[in-house]
């Protein structure tokens, strides 16, 4: 080595290392925030989904000994759902206009499952639909 030269870094290289590392980290960790969210959102959907699927499998197999149209229940809850969840259930009758497939529509009717539910201080709601046959 000769005796004018230097070792180590200057305190500007540092700086700019510090600079590029913390722009690195920065954008690594906004991608946890949104893992985290999209990981919430599926958990939601998935949760909701199979609340739905209990809800329609029960209507399903009341509907066979129900008559008309049933009536609508609204603010209902289930016991196996948590007690911040409530539902809404709407019945419409299918009535085609065609009267060749009227006696077919007599024995369907759409079933719209609204499920709501509080998070926080914020409220949200899902809406399913499924056509049942008597």
């Amino acid at each position: 080595m000769l005796k004018g030269e230097k070792q180590g870094f200057t305190l500007l290289e540092v700086i700019i290392a510090l600079l590029i590392l913390a722009i690195g980290l920065t954008s690594i960790f906004s991608l946890f925030g949104r893992g985290t969210h999209s990981l919430y959102q599926s958990v939601t959907d998935l949760t909701l989904t199979s609340y739905a699927t209990t809800i329609f499998s029960e209507i399903s197999a009341k509907l066979k000994d129900i008559g008309d149209t049933p009536q609508s229940l609204y603010g209902q809850k289930h016991p196996s759902f948590p007690p911040n969840y409530t539902y809404d259930l709407e019945f419409v009758s299918l009535d085609p206009v065609n009267t060749a497939v009227r006696d077919a529509g007599k024995n369907s009717i759409l079933v719209v499952l609204t499920i709501k539910w509080m998070r926080g201080m914020y409220s949200h709601s899902e809406k399913f639909q499924a056509v049942m046959l008597r």
